[in-house]
């Protein structure tokens, strides 16, 4: 099973409440887990509320392969034995987590951690069919 899928839009906060003002697009940055999006075309709020629409940044995406494998054994008289190899993310593919989003913060606009789970797994399984 192939997994393509894009990243979820966020807000760039100046604080905890406050949208960032904005006076660019932030979808030219460089896409790296240093600088994920332009951090330049944001600022801190200079009014109640800044000037970023909701959701103006799209985070990294997602892309993964798992695969499976089985074989069925027949038994004598009852039954089969089925024996199956498992993958998932077979590729191991980074799954970023989300870029920090608030204009204070030192790493503002880098990705410090990937998503929980999404390395690659393998497992081993044996079934009995009777």
């Amino acid at each position: 099973m192939l997994t393509l899928q894009t990243g979820t839009p966020f807000t760039v906060f100046s604080n905890y409440r406050q949208r960032a003002d904005q006076s660019g697009n932030p979808s030219n940055g460089p896409k790296t887990v240093d600088k994920w999006f332009n951090t330049s075309v944001f600022s801190p709020a200079k009014g109640a509320q800044g000037t970023a629409p909701r959701n103006s940044v799209r985070g990294p995406g997602t892309r993964a392969l798992d695969l499976s494998i089985f074989k069925t054994f027949a038994l004598p008289r009852y039954g089969a034995l089925e024996l199956r190899v498992e993958g998932f993310n077979i590729f191991n593919w980074a799954q970023y987590s989300q870029p920090h989003q608030y204009t204070g913060d030192s790493q503002f606009g880098a990705i410090t951690g990937t998503r929980l789970n999404s390395e690659r797994q393998v497992q081993l399984a044996a079934r009995y069919i009777y």
